[in-house]
């Protein structure tokens, strides 16, 4: 059952057996007998498709979780002088499975798979293939690897399969075309390398299109940034009109192919957009419109400013020229009728860059605010309030009260994302209250638990509205102790909105465990006809489903599709994964009845 969360580090699940006889999969439920299975077959085929990482080696007939390529590791990262904490433990790659059949029927191993849960978990995250570019490594900085798992099967006897397939931007065909094992594009670390001779020479190998212009990546005008850099299509995933598209904000979205994870190729919404995107796009369950802020760090236009219909079709656009700076808009909120712009100060640093120094600095003299956009407004519509200086990642969600709009986001006092190490997140839970008539704006912390903040999800049928419930994920222990790494995390925690004052409902993961972002399945997955009318009778469904993600052993690698009950936050199944998941970034979950949807265009456009 699910705890009460303290300040503490949460309860532990017993030590268990010896290594080389226990099960390589952790149980996630408590309490439970540490010996009550029995132990798995081998699975050979994993030595082809995975590179394992610090495991013992294995005293039995039994392979450990991950065959150990300790010699691979050696040689494709042993110049590493940066960020060689994120290419260690499940940060490491994975290859993709020879035999995607590997991934069919995965075994439940505790529990079963509801029979009302249909549609496609997608994560996203890096996979850092290469040779980090001048040894110098970012967690941003892999190429993107999209993970998909999808439950199907008749009502009596659901199923659930796995397919996991790298992104093949035209930055990493390019790499393919060159046979390189380093990365020759720049990355967090490294962008201060602009227009290098390596990338003077793969122009020259393939056409301008495949550096993104005349219709690809992005245009002339990006040319100096993107001979530098590539997409990498790592960040999130977002779902709409029929197409599923892997997202990195500064570049264009990559369309992916379901359920098979194929890359069709870089989209442009039929032409209408040219230019860079967004990692975090808000779709209105209700009215299906897409509402999508992209920052430019090059130009006059600081901020674009876009909608799209549920057709995918865009209906409004506008350039924001009146920010303070170029600065990183890694994520906005909707609500009703409005769109909120985050105007922070972690500022774009060409200068800085030129030296050697980061992309982005956090700069809080230069103030900090949040605009609230009319969904069809213009420029001289937004209403800005100035707030304390900080960084906002994510929101949650935001929603209209009064004249009043109310945003629930994760704040960080300040910000270090392009450190040239490691991430250090730190955040926590925060209210902004912006009045509409006075212009005046003020803010409280809303979680002091103890806990890190991470990832957060809700029911995405309630987004823009006040929605009770709403999750996240959290650490309070990291591997190898504080300082170590970020961006993983430990629990998922369940916030009640109508009463901030008592702790969040946890379920902690077994030592040693990690994972990323949990996506919120609504348990209605089949049709979608019950959620606008649950929204206009009043309904609350925001426990109304299920959690679902990856949970991974930080030190071997086993991974685990994981599904807790949304409300109780207890356990519903455990599903046995072929092969090791890394950690990522942002999650999604794709209903069946969106699945079945398409806007009847060609995908390539």
């Amino acid at each position: 059952m699910a705890q009460p969360c303290g300040k503490g580090g949460g309860p532990r699940p017993p030590s268990g057996p010896p290594a080389e006889h226990a099960s390589p999969h952790i149980p996630l439920s408590r309490p439970r007998p540490s010996c009550t299975r029995s132990t798995p077959p081998a699975r050979d085929h994993l030595s082809a498709q995975a590179i394992a990482v610090d495991a013992p080696p294995a005293k039995t007939a039994r392979p450990a979780p991950e065959v150990l390529r300790q010699s691979e590791l050696r040689g494709l990262f042993a110049d590493v002088q940066v960020g060689k904490g994120y290419l260690e433990g499940n940060f490491l790659p994975v290859r993709e499975a020879e035999d995607p059949s590997i991934g069919d029927n995965l075994k439940v191993i505790e529990g079963s798979i509801p029979a009302g849960l249909r549609g496609a978990f997608l994560r996203n995250g890096p996979n850092p293939t290469r040779r980090p570019f001048k040894g110098k490594h970012h967690w941003f900085d892999g190429d993107g690897m999209l993970h998909c798992v999808m439950f199907s099967g008749a009502e009596n006897r659901p199923t659930a399969s796995y397919r996991g397939r790298m992104i093949r931007t035209l930055g990493r065909q390019m790499e393919e075309a060159l046979g390189v094992e380093e990365d020759i594009f720049s990355g967090f670390c490294t962008m201060e390398y602009l227009g290098l001779a390596v990338n003077a020479l793969a122009m020259k190998v393939l056409p301008p299109r495949a550096f993104g212009v005349a219709g690809g990546e992005g245009n002339w005008g990006d040319m100096a940034w993107w001979a530098s850099t590539k997409n990498r299509a790592n960040t999130s995933v977002v779902h709409h009109h029929g197409k599923c598209l892997a997202l990195w904000e500064v570049g264009a979205p990559y369309e992916v192919r379901l359920p098979d994870v194929e890359t069709v190729g870089p989209y442009r919404f039929r032409g209408a957009v040219d230019g860079n995107f967004s990692a975090h796009p808000k779709v209105d369950p209700v009215t299906g419109e897409m509402m999508v802020v992209s920052y430019q760090l090059m130009g006059r236009s600081q901020c674009v400013y876009r909608v799209f219909d549920r057709n995918g079709s865009l209906i409004h656009e506008i350039r924001l020229k009146e920010l303070m700076n170029h600065v990183m808009m890694h994520d906005c909120a909707i609500t009703k009728h409005y769109t909120l712009v985050l105007d922070m100060p972690l500022v774009y640093t060409p200068t800085e860059l030129r030296a050697g120094g980061n992309v982005f600095k956090f700069n809080p003299d230069v103030g900090a605010r949040i605009g609230a956009l009319p969904r069809f407004g213009k420029e001289e519509d937004i209403r800005w309030m100035n707030v304390d200086p900080c960084f906002i990642f994510h929101t949650i969600n935001a929603f209209e009260r009064g004249s009043e709009v109310v945003l629930h986001c994760v704040r960080n006092p300040e910000q270090s994302v392009a450190a040239k190490e490691l991430i250090d997140l730190e955040g926590r839970l925060h209210e902004y209250v912006l009045d509409l008539e006075t212009g005046e704006s003020r803010e409280r912390c809303l979680s002091d638990f103890g806990h890190e903040i991470g990832l957060l999800t809700m029911n995405e049928a309630l987004l823009g509205q006040h929605c009770r419930f709403f999750y996240t994920t959290a650490v309070c222990d990291r591997p190898g102790g504080r300082g170590h790494q970020n961006g993983i995390f430990n629990k998922i925690l369940k916030f009640d909105t109508d009463d901030w004052s008592s702790p969040p409902v946890e379920h902690v993961l077994p030592e040693g465990w990690f994972t990323s972002q949990f996506a919120f399945a609504p348990r209605d997955c089949t049709q979608g006809s019950k959620r606008p009318s649950d929204l206009d009778a009043g309904v609350d469904a925001s426990e109304d489903g299920w959690l679902v993600g990856f949970a991974s052993d930080y030190k071997t690698g086993a991974t685990e599709v994981v599904v807790l009950d949304a409300e109780s936050m207890g356990v519903v199944t455990r599903l046995e994964m072929p092969l090791r998941v890394p950690y990522g970034f942002h999650a999604a979950f794709v209903p069946q009845h969106q699945l079945a949807l398409d806007d009847g265009q060609p995908p390539s456009q």
